[in-house]
């Protein structure tokens, strides 16, 4: 599957990394650094034929006065094979990708860049219950009461709905955005427990705060059950550790809520994600299991603008 990652001017490290993942020498990089325009895509899973495409293109808009499309640049063929980066103005890319589409081979990769110039442009705000949070204003501070008694944070210290609630208050007073419930841990090497139990956990807590504070409230769950159970108590905000991957009837009870999602990475399970885990392309592979995520939740009906993705770093 073809991906485009924007590469955004202003941060020169992220441009760096970009480049290292095409296999570039470091001449080369410091070079591109200084001289490459406003747009820039990172290109990945090209297959041959969008390979050839991209640079029979490129090679014919190199001639003087038909610069017409962005510049290609392709990855090391032995260490980055189906790697690229196209860099240029709107207007060229526009261009492209209308060029593109006369050709049904390469719906693929008009699709990934239809998606890679959307997301290079500023989110617009999320609104969680009564608050609009605009993004670029300032950091926002998520609270966490964790109602578990084996949390890495504060396992067992706020174990009753008493406590937790308390607690919760607490975090609101001292300036917390949101709020976030957590009735399972989620530490390396934890394990599941069932819906029955988290809903114990969880949903007096909900409940309690939500009569008490306006601080949005997010709950901390993989599982539809009980995610269904926390929003009609007044949870606005689900943060699925799995990424939408556990449990494939959580983005229609988030959709079905209005609710937004965090949707988090992570290699394998909490018991088992610290178990050597390793990574051909880190920052690829985290960001393809961002994107399935988010299209689980855009195909069940949950607005792109109410999800927030989270690497799990």
């Amino acid at each position: 599957m073809i991906r485009a990652y924007p590469l955004l001017a202003e941060r020169s490290q992220e441009l760096t990394l970009g480049f290292q993942r095409l296999g570039l020498p470091t001449a080369a990089r410091e070079y591109l650094l200084e001289k490459l325009p406003q747009y820039r895509l990172l290109l990945t899973g090209l297959t041959r034929v969008e390979g050839r495409f991209l640079v029979s293109l490129f090679e014919a808009s190199t001639a003087p006065g038909r610069e017409e499309y962005p510049v290609y640049i392709e990855g090391n063929p032995k260490t980055r094979l189906g790697t690229g980066l196209l860099v240029g103005r709107r207007e060229q890319f526009e261009r492209l990708v209308a060029f593109a589409r006369e050709d049904l081979q390469l719906a693929g990769l008009v699709a990934a860049l239809v998606q890679g110039l959307e997301s290079g442009t500023a989110p617009a705000s999320l609104r969680l219950g009564e608050r609009d949070f605009p993004f670029g204003a300032r950091t926002y501070v998520m609270g966490v009461v964790n109602v578990t008694p084996d949390s890495f944070s504060d396992g067992g210290r706020h174990a009753s709905a008493e406590a937790a609630i308390a607690h919760g208050l607490k975090l609101a007073e001292a300036g917390a955005d949101v709020l976030d419930v957590g009735g399972e841990s989620t530490r390396p090497g934890s394990r599941p427990v069932s819906v029955e139990e988290e809903l114990e956990r969880v949903l007096p807590v909900v409940s309690g705060l939500r009569a008490r504070t306006a601080v949005p409230l997010s709950v901390d769950t993989t599982k539809a059950a009980v995610a269904r159970e926390v929003l009609s108590a007044g949870a606005v905000l689900i943060n699925d550790i799995s990424g939408f991957h556990f449990d494939p009837e959580l983005p229609r009870v988030v959709a079905e809520a209005g609710a937004a999602c965090c949707l988090m990475h992570m290699k394998g399970t909490p018991e088992t994600m610290q178990v050597a885990p390793h990574y051909e392309d880190l920052l690829g592979e985290v960001l393809a299991f961002l994107e399935e995520g988010v299209n689980r939740a855009v195909e069940a009906g949950v607005a792109r603008e109410r999800i927030l993705v989270d690497p799990g770093i």
